[in-house]
């Protein structure tokens, strides 16, 4: 299984920074071993080029979900079960990340193994920083997605040997 993690984001505009920060931070840390990173900005956001079946993949984004500023989910375009879901979640992107998600489910590539891990955004403005909320998340924000990724790892070896 290759493991690939995207952190999408444009520099300078706030909290729309802070797929791009925390993919910074987790190659920093050296945690997640055999990995690709991969930075995308709002202008080239074509996922689908790395949608593939043995991949895992997971897509760091400010996400507009209706939670509390600087709180996160991590869901599966499978989460999102109805419309109404659907229109709830929305990245800060023209075309976003959901969009990519589903032409490419539409034109029949597997899914199952793309994850979002989505931060509520405070702001985004352009000419701004990442706001204080999600600065001081950063490190938790890393935790989770390693232990995230060692649990898919650990999973997809389990079934492996079987």
């Amino acid at each position: 299984m290759k493991i690939i993690i995207i952190g999408v984001g444009s520099e300078n505009f706030g909290d729309d920074y802070i797929g791009l920060a925390i993919l910074k931070k987790i190659k920093e840390r050296n945690f997640i071993k055999n990995a690709n990173f991969i930075e995308i900005d709002k202008t080239s956001l074509n996922i689908i080029d790395y949608i593939s079946e043995n991949n895992l993949i997971l897509i760091i984004d400010a996400v507009k979900m209706g939670l509390n500023p600087a709180e996160f989910k991590i869901f599966n375009i499978n989460d999102l079960k109805d419309n109404t879901t659907k229109n709830s979640f929305t990245s800060s992107h023209q075309f976003g990340i959901l969009e990519n998600l589903y032409l490419a489910k539409s034109i029949g590539l597997k899914v199952e193994n793309i994850f979002i891990f989505g931060v509520e955004p405070k702001k985004i403005f352009i000419n701004e920083d990442l706001s204080d909320e999600l600065k001081r998340n950063l490190e938790i924000y890393c935790k989770k997605i390693e232990e995230f990724i060692e649990q898919k790892q650990n999973h997809y070896l389990y079934h492996t040997i079987l």
